[in-house]
């Protein structure tokens, strides 16, 4: 997998099978030992310079029950658990909550600038009412301490984001990652934009089928990418990249020129503030 160039491992057995392992995976996570490992994120931080701002990576999961339907249990076994036994599964987000508190208060205390928590929801894996029970809260707390350190809190939010977005601001993050806008989403990146008000910063906004040229011929991508950068309005609370991430087949030539352009952009755009 490392030699193709994946970098988040496949996940071959679940660890839970059934309702019968709730009890012991419960118990590992009550008990599990979270150490601090700085000197391992300074040394990235070390790498990385001043060429950007090197975020702590902390889980993909973005609260205890998420963890358990992304990683734990089967996705359909984990909702018809949640449907059928609601107390049981509660009750192991809450001891996996215990482990989820410790690890909190590890990463919030390291000296990156960013923290990296959570990741893919959509409104068909993560529908708005379990986001707003199981994911939001815990975004809200790690949120709320990293502010306190003066310090931002990162999160993942790559899929179909309609009647996410007010959960998200309500979350109290400071930096949506890998936004994808339509054409592979339902919303665009003026939609969203204005949505956010400027309280969430945007990462992302060009979607990966743009550099594709069997989704968008030569007069499409222009079109789009017009389009795009007249979204952007004046560009604040803006990070521009390619959504979720750049195709083996995308176009170099494409990749130029929305970097031209959002050079030009940004000279109009600083030229427009002054």
């Amino acid at each position: 997998m490392r030699q193709a160039g994946i970098t988040i491992s496949h996940l071959l057995e679940h660890a839970i099978k059934d309702e019968k392992d709730f009890a012991a995976v419960g118990y590992i996570f009550e008990h599990a030992r979270v150490e601090e490992n700085y000197a391992e994120y300074d040394q990235y931080r070390s790498q990385i310079g001043d060429r950007g701002v090197a975020a702590a990576f902390v889980n993909l999961a973005g609260s205890p029950m998420h963890l358990i339907v992304r990683e734990l249990m089967p996705f359909d076994s984990f909702y018809y658990a949640l449907n059928d036994s609601p107390g049981e599964v509660e009750g192991l987000g809450q001891k996996i909550g215990a482990y989820w508190r410790r690890v909190m208060e590890v990463a919030c205390g390291c000296e990156a600038e960013v923290v990296f928590v959570g990741a893919n929801y959509d409104i068909s894996t993560t529908p708005p009412p379990f986001f707003a029970r199981y994911i939001k809260p815990w975004l809200r707390m790690y949120a709320d301490q990293l502010h306190r350190r003066g310090k931002y809190l990162l999160t993942h939010v790559d899929g179909e984001n309609t009647g996410l977005l007010d959960h998200y601001l309500q979350s109290g993050f400071d930096i949506a990652d890998s936004i994808c806008p339509a054409p592979m989403t339902k919303l665009t990146l003026r939609k969203v934009r204005e949505h956010f008000a400027g309280r969430i910063t945007i990462m992302g906004g060009l979607p990966s089928v743009a550099l594709l040229k069997e989704s968008m011929n030569d007069s499409e991508f222009e079109k789009f990418v017009a389009g795009l950068f007249a979204d952007l309005g004046d560009g604040r609370g803006q990070i521009l990249g390619i959504s979720d991430t750049t195709p083996p087949a995308a176009q170099w030539e494409r990749l130029v020129r929305v970097g031209q352009m959002a050079r030009d952009f940004g000279a109009i755009a600083g030229r427009a503030g002054d």
